[in-house]
Formats: C-alpha cells, structure tokens, sequence
C-alpha cells in the first residue's frame, strides 16, 4: 500500500494518540493515580485477560504524558502513583 499524503496521516495518528491521552488525564483528575486502577476502569473485562498488552499501552501513554508535561508521578510505597501537573 502506497501512502499518498503521510503528512496528513502522521496529523491524523497524534491527533489520535492525543485525544486518548486527554481520557487518561481525565482519569487521573477524576482521583484514579495507578497505572493498575487507569486499566482496570478503562478496560474492566479484558483486564485481566489481556493484561500485559493493556499494561503496555496504559504505562505508554502515562510516559508519553509525562514526557509532555501534562502529568508527574510519585512513588508511594513501591507504587507509582501519577497526577496532573
């Protein structure tokens, strides 16, 4: 597949990757500061399930955040607990 215009693709993908950070910000603002509690509320059944791969994307996200600036963590023992800047 030839992508014909990647520059509007690659808008397109942040504008993606932002909106769901924006959720993970929500959550956080809403009281819920684990990786653990972000994940179990935002994908409930498929928790447990698909752990590993929900993990990957939540603590992704909470990196990509906290590269940004738009969220600071803590550790409280041995957890990492995350916040809005």
């Amino acid at each position: 597949m030839i992508i014909e215009n990647p520059v509007d693709l690659l808008k397109e993908r942040i504008k993606e990757i932002d909106e769901k950070a924006n959720k993970y910000i929500s959550i956080i603002k809403s009281g819920i500061s684990t990786a653990s509690g972000i994940a179990q509320l935002r994908y409930k059944e498929k928790y447990e399930k698909q752990f590993f791969n929900i993990m990957s994307e939540i603590i992704g996200y909470l990196d990509y955040l906290e590269i940004q600036g738009e969220i600071n963590k803590e550790m409280e023992k041995g957890i990492w607990h995350y916040y809005c800047s």
